[in-house]
């Protein structure tokens, strides 16, 4: 993982960002950033990122509308509900009187193919979802969307509604645009307590290696998480121990459903780094089943807040293997 702010690619904070050297065709709906990052400090979540330049065109012949095709996003279910952070990113809707709407749906079993049911009605702009909001023929649009306990998916599709208002530059008649691209962000649900334990080596840098080993445990009988953990950078000598823990949860992905049949702990506490005190370590491990050669390991370090760099390593095992076991009663 890099810091991209430190390597000056992106800043922290609202910032404009020139795009040149870029050669469009007829229609330029402008260019956007994505950026994914990264914060201990917050919940975990999966992030899902869904592209393909779909349209939802008005008095287009088939199959170019008038609505999108449906984009679902599928997880696993859990006992309580939760939201799910929406970000769309659209080209082309030009004018906030261009009728449109945003749907979505969530369930269990196999996801909707269409979700537009009855045709919708919105009323007058400036309740139109998608409006040229983000500049010329440019919206990022943004909902969180409330998935009930026991849900599994979360379809969204876009509709360009009929209309044949008569008015300059069509206005109050369907628009015509690309969907450009989706992103959704669900926090997963951690159990507290259970029982995890590992051991082995990963790469660092150009041909480095360091090396770990922890355990950590919460029975339902136990007020705080006990265990600990030692990692070697064996490149620097950089050294972090720890010998109690004030966190521990489990949790696994989408059970079953490939590429996220994974288990994952997080446990933190405090540590000594290179033998000094007054330090904090947060350690997130996946446990990607038998034989332990796609199992991960991170591990950060923090003084007074601030991250140390130099250990903030997140790496498939070299050699070695991570179990996550159930969760002690």
């Amino acid at each position: 993982m890099k810091d991209i702010t430190a390597l000056a690619l992106v800043n922290t904070g609202p910032d404009n960002y020139e795009v040149a050297d870029l050669t469009l065709g007829r229609v330029n709906y402008g260019a956007g950033l994505l950026v994914v990052y990264e914060d201990m400090s917050l919940p975990t979540a999966r992030i899902v990122l869904m592209d393909g330049l779909d349209g939802f065109f008005f008095d287009w012949d088939p199959d170019l509308g008038p609505n999108s095709e449906v984009a679902c996003f599928e997880f696993a279910a859990v006992p309580s509900n939760r939201d799910v952070e929406m970000f769309l990113f659209v080209g082309g809707t030009e004018h906030e009187d261009r009728p449109n709407e945003v749907w979505t749906e969530t369930g269990t079993g196999t996801p909707e193919v269409n979700i537009i049911d009855p045709p919708s009605s919105p009323t007058y702009p400036p309740d139109y979802p998608l409006y040229a909001a983000d500049g010329p023929s440019w919206d990022t649009y943004t909902a969180d969307v409330l998935i009930p306990a026991g849900d599994e998916w979360l379809c969204v599709q876009i509709e360009s509604i009929e209309s044949w208002e008569t008015g300059p530059d069509y206005a109050g008649r369907g628009t015509s645009a690309l969907f450009i691209a989706a992103g959704f962000v669900l926090p997963i649900p951690g159990i507290p307590g259970g029982k995890v334990t590992g051991g082995g080596q990963i790469p660092i840098g150009s041909g480095g290696e360091g090396s770990f080993g922890f355990n950590a445990m919460w029975f339902s009988k136990d007020p705080a998480p006990k265990g600990e953990l030692e990692y070697v950078d064996h490149d620097s000598g950089d050294k972090v121990h720890a010998h109690e823990l004030d966190w521990l949860e489990v949790w696994e992905d989408n059970p079953g459903n490939k590429p996220w049949p994974k288990r994952y702990a997080f446990f933190s506490g405090p540590c000594t780094f290179n033998h000094k005190s007054g330090y904090y370590f947060e350690c997130l491990v996946e446990d990607d089943m038998e034989p332990g050669t796609a199992d991960a390991f991170k591990l950060l370090v923090y003084e007074d807040g601030n991250p140390i760099p130099i250990i903030d390593e997140d790496a498939t095992l070299l050699h070695g293997n991570i179990q996550i076991h159930k969760p002690p009663t």
